[in-house]
């Protein structure tokens, strides 16, 4: 399936992201991707960091043109997906253990999950996990435990404008 533009392609870290939102929130979780709004715990927020296009080039011609020009764009990407989950100390913070027990199962799961009907221009190669980091926020009381994932993507060879 044809992207309709080349951003879409490019801003392929943003759309996993969203993907991955969705996919914890259709596990039962409150995730949110980007929020400025009130959020009530237990939560979950999602981000990339990190992320480096790899050497691997694509040579995509851009329609119309004439005489065709070519350029070459790096369709690989790795980075570190996170994953913090948020509670506040002695209210809802019980509900970490279950949490990451969710994300994890989710995250084992990826192949199926982030299949092409939820992610149709890219695919994702690698997604696994590197690690665990649990913390307080003191001034929000909020106990937190970041999931650290490895995730490795394309831009499907099939996603590039065709016109």
């Amino acid at each position: 399936m044809s992207a309709p533009t080349i951003a879409e392609l490019l801003a392929g870290d943003i759309s996993i992201e969203e993907v991955w939102a969705g996919i914890l929130s259709a596990a039962g979780l409150s995730a949110i991707a980007f929020s400025d709004g009130l959020k009530s715990t237990p939560y979950v927020e999602i981000e990339f960091e990190e992320t480096q296009v790899t050497d691997h080039i694509f040579p995509h011609v851009i329609p119309g043109s004439d005489p065709a020009v070519i350029v070459q764009y790096r369709d690989c990407t790795r980075g570190s997906l996170v994953t913090r989950i948020c509670t506040v100390r002695g209210v809802d913070s019980e509900q970490q253990k279950s949490i990451i027990g969710t994300v994890r199962r989710c995250a084992q799961e990826f192949r199926s999950l982030f299949n092409t009907d939820a992610l149709p221009y890219h695919g994702i190669n690698l997604f696994t996990e590197a690690g665990k980091k649990q913390y307080v926020d003191t001034e929000n009381r909020l106990d937190k435990t970041e999931l650290r994932h490895v995730v490795h993507f394309n831009i499907r060879s099939d996603a590039w404008p065709t016109g």
